[in-house]
């Protein structure tokens, strides 16, 4: 317990365990009540000259209870009344009250002064008597001399240092010197030493750094002048401009290579050739062998590119700008022929108007002849084997031919072909079925009526002398057909018979022989085409002359002059007329 009789504990905050500004403002008003003199003495304790007062010396001296630390709190100076001589300066225990005696007046304490000794408790504005020379206070403690109270908290921990505030305080508090008449006073006992209560440092600035702010703040810091400051903010200043403009150098220079390397692919051919930086054109005669073919209808500008991509000129360019300034203007023959790679465009020129380079694989094929007429003429013209052409006729569904045509009869367009060396039997074949299916398509034939409108024009081929009468022998073959007669056409009978020959006759053998295409023995048309139609009778076969006629006969094979009638009497004298020419005419053609 304290003085005041309160516990040390009293007034301090649940929170944390410090005394609030209440509970200091209540325990230090208790104890200036406390220190205050009672208005009338009792007879026991004397009045004001101390009459009949226990002597201190009687009372053994109790040591003050160390209050527990506390926060400082900033009070108003106070100058706290002077002891009477001879008083003892520790504390004294207050006598208990006598009976019927009345409780001495309490005095106002005088205020406390602002310096006081290491003793001295902030926390509860009381003092802790200690012993030693100077004023002694009311209640007989004296400061110690030259030593003033700090302004924040006294340093309790008796360590020293300094407070906030303040200077170094001594340490721990010692008991001061024994008054004059209580040194080895008999029957009592020494005094303790009292002991401050230690008090809270003041609040030091938290260091959230750690150990190494510490050391940090260890370090000795470089003072910067102005002039190093400023040289320092140019730098840094540089370095950044330097930075971005080499940014933006690199970002032109990406965006500039983009732009070059899509007009170069773009335009970069033309852009040499206006420039003059690409040679155009090739010098000398070349070297190496290859094989251009030159078809019919090509024009300059063709001719040119062909050469280009065979690589016999550099550029198309070149040659086509030689063959306009050529006067008169050059005439290209169709055909094959035989060149130099990276020839000059004058080179190439002379061995195109040369009859020798050209490469004689050309072959005519006449309108009328027959299947195995037609593929002697090409083993002849191309060098192939004859076999060769006859395997590769062997099947027509290869080419696509109707599947109801018996043989390759009447799809062996004929024409004059320029066909390439290197070309299999094969593929000779193919390209004159291309052609005469183009013929076809361009005539308006529906692909199921070809196989018949190419039958009915092998007939007219093989039977006309003269143009005009392709629409005529056309008329009679519908005529017939139309009225169920047969047909009659020697051709037919020839084709598969025993006829040989160029002659308008027909052997009886022939005419009696009984196959798919003689029309004597079969009624309506024969099984397939008897030969290869041109352009003209395949038109004759979709467009035929208007008439009645029913029968026709040659009556002049030199002229080819032809007779039509509608009656079989009609007929007859025709073919008498016939056999007076061929009378006339021994050996041509009858």
């Amino acid at each position: 317990m304290s003085s005041d009789g309160r516990d040390g504990r009293d007034g301090r905050d649940g929170r944390d365990g410090l005394p609030s500004r209440r509970r200091l403002r209540e325990q230090r008003e208790s104890s200036e009540q406390a220190e205050r003199p009672a208005d009338t003495p009792s007879p026991e304790q004397g009045g004001p000259g101390r009459a009949g007062s226990v002597p201190p010396a009687a009372v053994p001296a109790t040591p003050a209870t160390p209050k527990p630390a506390t926060r400082a709190v900033r009070e108003q100076p106070s100058v706290m009344p002077a002891s009477q001589p001879g008083a003892q300066s520790a504390p004294q225990r207050p006598a208990p009250p006598q009976p019927g005696a009345r409780p001495a007046p309490q005095q106002p304490a005088a205020p406390r002064s602002a310096a006081s000794g290491p003793g001295t408790d902030v926390g509860d504005a009381r003092r802790v008597p200690t012993a030693g020379a100077g004023e002694a206070g009311a209640n007989g403690v004296q400061d110690r001399p030259g030593e003033a109270r700090a302004s924040g908290a006294e340093d309790r921990s008796g360590s020293g240092e300094p407070r906030a505030g303040g200077q170094a305080q001594p340490g721990p508090t010692r008991p001061g010197p024994t008054q004059p008449g209580q040194a080895g006073a008999p029957g009592r006992e020494p005094r303790e030493p009292v002991l401050a209560a230690p008090v809270l440092p003041a609040a030091q600035p938290v260091d959230r750094g750690g150990s190494a702010s510490k050391q940090r703040s260890d370090r000795p810091v470089r003072e910067w002048g102005v002039d190093e400051m400023i040289d320092r903010d140019r730098r840094r200043r540089g370095a950044r401009r330097a930075i971005i403009v080499s940014s933006i150098i690199v970002v032109i220079l990406l965006v500039l290579g983009g732009a070059v390397t899509f007009i170069w692919s773009s335009y970069g051919g033309r852009i040499a050739d206006a420039m003059g930086w690409v040679q155009k054109d090739y010098e000398g005669q070349g070297q190496g062998e290859v094989l251009v073919t030159i078809a019919e209808g090509d024009t300059g500008e063709d001719i040119a590119n062909t050469l280009e991509q065979q690589g016999v000129v550099k550029t198309a360019d070149a040659f086509y700008k030689l063959l306009l300034a050529e006067s008169p203007e050059p005439v290209f023959q169709p055909g094959v022929y035989q060149l130099a790679q990276q020839m000059s465009a004058r080179a190439a020129l002379d061995a195109l108007m040369d009859p020798a380079s050209r490469v004689e694989h050309a072959v005519t094929l006449p309108e009328g002849l027959t299947g195995e007429q037609t593929l002697q003429r090409l083993a002849d013209a191309t060098g192939l084997p004859l076999s060769d052409f006859q395997a590769a006729v062997a099947d027509p569904s290869a080419y696509g031919l109707p599947s109801g045509a018996p043989s390759m009869e009447g799809w062996l367009f004929p024409a004059t072909y320029t066909f390439d060396p290197r070309l299999t039997a094969q593929e000779i074949i193919a390209q004159m079925v291309d052609k005469t299916v183009s013929v076809l398509d361009a005539q308006g034939v529906a692909a199921a009526d070809r196989e018949r409108i190419l039958t009915v024009a092998s007939i007219v081929q093989r039977e006309a002398r003269q143009a005009q009468d392709f629409p005529k022998v056309a008329r009679v073959i519908y005529n017939r057909l139309d009225a169920d007669m047969l047909l009659q056409m020697d051709s037919t009978a020839q084709y598969a018979g025993s006829t040989a020959g160029d002659t308008v006759w027909t052997s009886g053998e022939s005419l009696s022989d009984d196959n798919p295409w003689n029309t004597y023995v079969n009624p309506g048309l024969p099984i397939g085409p008897i030969s290869n139609p041109g352009e003209q009778a395949i038109e004759a076969a979709l467009s035929p002359a208007p008439g009645s006629w029913l029968y026709f006969v040659t009556v002049n094979l030199d002229t080819g002059e032809t007779v039509f009638n509608d009656t079989l009497e009609q007929h007859d004298a025709a073919v008498e007329q016939l056999n007076q020419w061929c009378v006339a005419n021994p050996g041509h053609g009858c």
